[in-house]
């Protein structure tokens, strides 16, 4: 089965993940990212790696680590952190019953059937004969499968857990295609309101990591017709 899930590394250009990362707000654990970005991802180009596959595999394993530090002279503790970064390009699924707001007696059905998490349901849902096919065998009405099926397509996305999935979802953006082209700003304005009304989270968040989001949006495959 094609695993179409995930941002596939080898299709992120370095250039693209430079320009994240210089208007990205990081973790405060990795602002080490932003220091000498230029000079170090001058560096990398010099050394023909050209997307984040490339990148990844110089900094996979603690020993690439090391061997990378020595020949560049860039230090482990950015190089560890970098790969940890690029890591978060390809999420963990979430387990259904872990989202937000929806029918634990459907995720029940869908378990029944050894479908558990956001990638699994995802991989048996991309076309509407599918789904329909998959509501007549678990007893899911197809309209509470659509919106699991949405909402398992926003968390493929860096930076949205089950809650931020539940938001975005409710502001009608609620697929990974219409994030890609939303704009921040009107996203970002809507999730405020949203939140004003339902008072979902204390969390703050920023519109830099609206922007985020809606950049990493941009990398995934739109693999679910609607």
């Amino acid at each position: 089965m094609k695993d179409d899930y995930n941002v596939n590394l080898k299709n992120f250009k370095l250039s693209d993940y430079q320009e994240i990362l210089e208007s990205a707000r990081v973790l405060p654990g990795r602002t080490i990212l932003k220091d000498n970005l230029k000079e170090r991802f001058d560096l990398f180009r010099s050394l023909k790696i050209t997307n984040l596959e490339d990148l990844l595999s110089k900094i996979k394993t603690k020993k690439k680590i090391v061997e990378f530090s020595n020949e560049t002279g860039l230090s482990i503790e950015y190089l560890t952190i970098q790969r940890r970064h690029i890591m978060a390009y390809k999420p963990k699924p979430v387990y259904l019953k872990d989202i937000s707001g929806v029918n634990q007696d459907y995720v029940d059905n869908l378990s029944d059937f050894n479908i558990k998490n956001s990638k699994q349901l995802f991989q048996v849902s991309k076309t509407q004969s599918e789904r329909e096919e998959l509501s007549k065998k678990t007893n899911v009405p197809l309209e509470s499968l659509m919106e699991l099926v949405k909402l398992a397509d926003l968390l493929r996305c860096g930076g949205v857990g089950p809650l931020f999935a539940r938001m975005i979802y409710e502001t009608g953006t609620d697929n990974i295609d219409k994030l890609s082209n939303d704009s921040p700003e009107h996203l970002f304005n809507e999730l405020i309101h949203l939140n004003e009304d339902k008072n979902y989270t204390r969390a703050k968040f920023v519109l830099e990591d609206i922007e985020y989001c809606i950049n990493f949006a941009k990398k995934l495959p739109k693999s679910i017709s609607y």
